[in-house]
């Protein structure tokens, strides 16, 4: 087990938790040699356990690695055809990068210190808050439309004898727009 815990070459996900968790661990008694205060030593000292149990619980979850077997690799992970991490799923698409949560955050913790520091951090708050929430939302839109769009052939070959198309332009009908002949 202690080699398993070791081991470099695990998922990078364990090796970071158990880095924060051995960084709060040490920051922990460094503050309390500093300080020799209680409730901040106590603070970092859970801090640093939990990051290192959810390490610790990574590292030894992953699967093993494979086995050679008569000059073939027999893998002993089922499902995902050997994933490397814990958290690794190609079951979808996944969002662009983007500031904007970063953006929103930054606006947010500006609004909030209006209270102490006085509105004009609010008015300064206001512009990143705005363009994070704006430009979140229409990637989220954009994101949505690629799903849908990604998904349209595959629920197509899916459907079964004497099922309906699925809704087009041209079989829809909207207000300002006669209804369509049904398609044959």
């Amino acid at each position: 087990m202690i080699r398993r815990v070791l081991d470099a070459t695990g998922p990078a996900e364990a090796r970071f938790f158990l880095f924060v968790g051995a960084f709060g661990l040490v920051l922990g008694a460094i503050y309390w040699f500093v300080s020799y205060e209680l409730a901040g030593t106590v603070l970092l000292g859970g801090f640093g356990v939990g990051a290192g149990v959810l390490g610790l619980r990574l590292r030894l979850e992953r699967p093993p690695a494979p086995v050679k077997s008569d000059d073939r690799r027999v893998h002993a992970v089922e499902g995902a055809g050997g994933a490397e991490t814990p958290f690794r799923d190609d079951s979808g698409r996944l969002p662009g990068e983007t500031l904007a949560p970063l953006a929103v955050g930054l606006g947010v913790a500006l609004g909030l210190t209006a209270v102490v520091f006085g509105p004009w951090l609010l008015v300064a708050g206001v512009v990143p808050l705005a363009w994070g929430a704006w430009t979140w939302l229409t990637g989220a839109r954009d994101e949505l439309a690629a799903t849908v769009a990604d998904d349209v052939p595959s629920r197509a070959g899916r459907r079964g004898r004497g099922a309906e198309p699925p809704a087009t332009a041209s079989t829809v009908s909207g207000p300002g727009r006669p209804p369509a002949a049904p398609r044959r």
